[in-house]
């Protein structure tokens, strides 16, 4: 290990799956204004190519969990509870490692602030293209 617990190759590859994953979270959130937009002028043709790319960006950001996960996997269980712990907050991080689980907050910070923005847009165009069948309208009475 590098100047902590953990070996600096697997936080380079964690920051990066968190940097793919804002990416594709910051195109999501791109395309939903884009969508709202479409819908604004009608533009059925627009909201469904809309939809489709959206759709890939989700799977991009699928991916980017998937890695995560198996990344986590492969760890031992003591180095996996460290990291998952350093990420949440629950752990200090130890040496060099502090500079890495700091980047990767930062990331998690700006994704969680991104995807709040898009859910609450994804909400209007949701309800506004299913109505009482919206995903958010919740459960049936």
């Amino acid at each position: 290990m590098i100047g902590g617990y953990m070996d600096e190759a697997y936080w380079v590859e964690f920051l990066k799956q968190y940097q793919k994953k804002y990416g594709y979270i910051a195109e999501i959130q791109r395309i939903t204004k884009e969508l709202g937009d479409a819908l604004g002028r009608n533009d059925k043709v627009a909201v469904q190519l809309l939809l489709g790319m959206r759709s890939d960006e989700m799977a991009g950001v699928d991916l980017c969990e998937k890695n995560i996960r198996i990344l986590l996997e492969n760890m031992d269980e003591a180095q996996r509870k460290y990291t998952m712990d350093c990420m949440e907050g629950k752990t200090e991080p130890e040496g060099e490692d502090g500079v890495w689980v700091s980047k990767v907050r930062d990331l998690q910070a700006k994704i969680k602030s991104i995807l709040q923005d898009t859910i609450s847009r994804d909400k209007v165009i949701n309800q506004r293209l299913a109505g009482e069948k919206s995903f958010y309208a919740g459960p049936a009475k």
